[in-house]
């Protein structure tokens, strides 16, 4: 019986082995035919990663840095990769024999009414045992290696949530910087309006000008009156969007105090196609899902056919009160078990596999798809608003040498000076306009670089508690090597 018990165990160690269901291999190249290049007609340049750093805003940076830390769609991707990372711990776990011990104590006694007597036993007895499933058909180094790439998909996941939120915190303040702005020359002009129509008022009073002058003055006054709540409406809004974003209860503790507007961050250099699919998580996030999903399918096909687990042990009795532990029971099993009938149970559970790999190459297809048409509409979107923001400066320089001429033509009495008043709104409105457009211009250069990816969230991490990408994508291609 030992014999085969160890001839059974040599032929289990040589079969360990043996990998039949490894599944093929893939080329992470894109499932689509890529663009050659990504064309824009800016001189491109490199920005050193952490791009948002390029705007010189402490404010920014701290705003970043809360976001990082508080952010609860952050937060939330941290814990999936920790629930993915215990994932995996179980699927090591598998590929280690188990021990556990074991220890029980009685006391019995027993009375007989014929000898009137009463007798007691003490017995005390524990033990040792070790099992281990001997994986022969690879199904639990595929298990594993499913969560390896499981873990670092979920790690990408945290960067693509952390590359979002800062994204959009960005466009976010810069939009309350703008409106802000925006604000505040509205005013300004709403003030000087309304000594135009103090001195109007008084000149009408005088009977130097007639009833509708005053009139249209005063109806110029009510139309920028009126566009005041709007802005100051969209200027709540933002803030209470970027409270959100950042993590915190409302607005106010968020402590905006900078009044600078940033210089408009340089074009980052578009690169190749092929350099995008290394650095946006999202796309190599798809292609670990994929990668994760054919391990799967192995791990489904091993799960069809036998499994053989051996277990050992040994148990000690004795008297409760000795120290002589002679009495021993020694025990090496063998289970082998094959599936018989199930109902097809497992061959549905690889169809289901194979399915879901089916499926993961369309998303991953898809979001390669979607990252060259983000790119694409960045760049057309930022050289649209570049030609937009030239327009409005063209325009704004129109209305001042307009603005100059009415008063030349007011001083020398060919015209009055509601002439002048008409220009001066218009010179306000195309300042106000221009302060909207190269906002919209510097949001649309972080959209940007967030279509591009960037290298800065590789050292991202959660109070120490996270694993780099570098350690996990290091991990997954030694064990697909």
């Amino acid at each position: 019986m030992q014999r085969c018990l160890f001839l059974v165990g040599v032929a289990s160690i040589v079969l360990t082995g043996c990998m039949p269901f490894h599944p093929p291999a893939r080329n992470s190249t894109a499932p689509v035919p890529m663009p050659e290049t990504f064309d824009s007609e800016a001189q491109e340049q490199a920005v050193p990663a952490p791009w948002w750093k390029a705007l010189d805003s402490p404010e920014l940076n701290r705003l970043v840095q809360t976001a990082l830390e508080h952010n609860f769609s952050i937060r939330s991707a941290w814990a999936r990769l920790r629930q993915a990372r215990a994932q995996l711990d179980r699927a090591e776990a598998s590929l280690w024999p188990s021990l556990e011990g074991s220890g029980t104590g009685e006391r019995t006694r027993s009375y007989r009414e014929q000898t009137d007597m009463t007798t007691s036993a003490n017995e005390m007895s524990y033990g040792v045992s070790a099992s281990y499933e001997l994986d022969l058909w690879g199904r639990a180094r595929s298990a594993r290696q499913a969560q390896v790439l499981s873990s670092s998909a979920s790690r990408q996941d945290v960067e693509a949530a952390a590359a979002s939120v800062v994204g959009q915190i960005t466009a976010t303040w810069l939009e309350t910087l703008s409106l802000r702005e925006q604000v505040l020359r509205l005013r300004r002009q709403i003030a000087a309006e309304k000594k135009v129509l103090r001195l109007q008022r008084i000149r009408y009073e005088n009977g130097a000008i007639d009833g509708p002058t005053l009139t249209r003055q005063r109806r110029q006054v009510a139309a920028t009156e009126g566009s005041l709540p709007d802005l100051q409406a969209r200027l709540g809004r933002a803030r209470n969007a970027l409270a959100t974003l950042v993590g915190v209860s409302g607005p106010d503790a968020l402590c905006l105090e900078q009044e600078r507007f940033p210089d408009l961050l340089p074009l980052p250099e578009a690169g190749l196609p092929a350099r995008l699919m290394a650095e946006r998580p999202d796309i190599q996030a798809a292609w670990l899902k994929l990668r994760a999903a054919d391990w799967e399918v192995a791990v489904a096909q091993a799960d069809m056919l036998p499994s053989l687990s051996l277990s050992a042990g040994r148990t000690y009795t004795n008297d409760m009160f000795s120290l002589d532990w002679t009495s021993w029971i020694s025990r090496l099993t063998g289970n082998l078990t094959a599936p018989l009938f199930s109902g097809g149970r497992r061959l549905a559970e690889v169809e289901r596999t194979r399915a879901v790999v089916e499926q993961r190459v369309a998303d991953y297809g898809e979001v390669v798809l979607e990252a060259f048409q983000d790119v694409r509409d960045a760049l057309v979107n930022e050289e649209t608003q570049r030609r937009a923001v030239a327009q409005t400066r063209r325009q704004l320089q129109a209305a001042r040498q307009a603005l100059s001429q009415a008063r030349l033509r007011y001083a020398n009495g060919q015209s009055g000076y509601v002439d002048v008043v008409a220009e001066q709104a218009s010179v306000a409105q195309f300042e106000r306009q221009l302060v909207q457009q190269r906002a919209q211009l510097l949001t649309e250069r972080v959209g940007v670089y967030r279509a591009l990816g960037n290298a800065w969230t590789d050292s991202l991490s959660a109070s120490g508690k996270s694993v780099s990408r570098a350690g996990f994508q290091k991990g997954h291609m030694e064990q697909e090597q």
